[in-house]
């Protein structure tokens, strides 16, 4: 049952099972597959893989937690959304920096107005209203 999903209490009930009737069998993988095919866990090492699990998160066994396990998860996800915000905003720079390129050019930067603000049309035909700290592209009169 390959992409089966177990409940957690499912997962314990199994674990218990398990550690309770280990000394009835010749070994840990027969009480493991027997335990298995009784609940009807696709596979025995499923629950072989929940066993060490529990153990691990009880300490008896070296290893990551299920908790450390879900912060890792989270702490990479947290990473990824910021890397992408940084990619977003680098982006951003570089669109916004061409235009402050252009106004940088010599002979390029027109006479102010009385209102304080330059205005010089794009190739396009749109009006830039540059002021001493903002540049901005709009359609019609600025």
């Amino acid at each position: 049952m390959p992409g089966t999903k177990y409940s957690a209490e499912m997962k314990v009930r199994a674990v218990r099972l398990v550690r309770e009737h280990s000394g009835d069998y010749p070994s840990e993988w027969a009480a493991i597959t027997e335990v298995a095919r009784r609940l009807g866990i696709g596979s025995a090492e499923t629950l072989r893989k929940w066993l060490r699990q529990a153990e691990t998160d009880e300490g008896a066994r070296p290893g990551r937690t299920t908790v450390e396990a879900a912060e890792v998860r989270e702490l990479r996800r947290k990473n990824r959304e910021l890397e992408q915000t940084i990619a977003i905003l680098t982006e951003a720079t570089r669109f916004f920096g061409r235009y402050l390129e252009l106004w940088r050019q010599p002979g390029l930067w027109p006479a102010a107005s009385r209102r304080g603000q330059c205005r010089r049309r794009d190739a396009r035909g749109l009006i830039l209203a540059v002021s001493p700290s903002l540049i901005v592209t709009c359609s019609g009169p600025c």
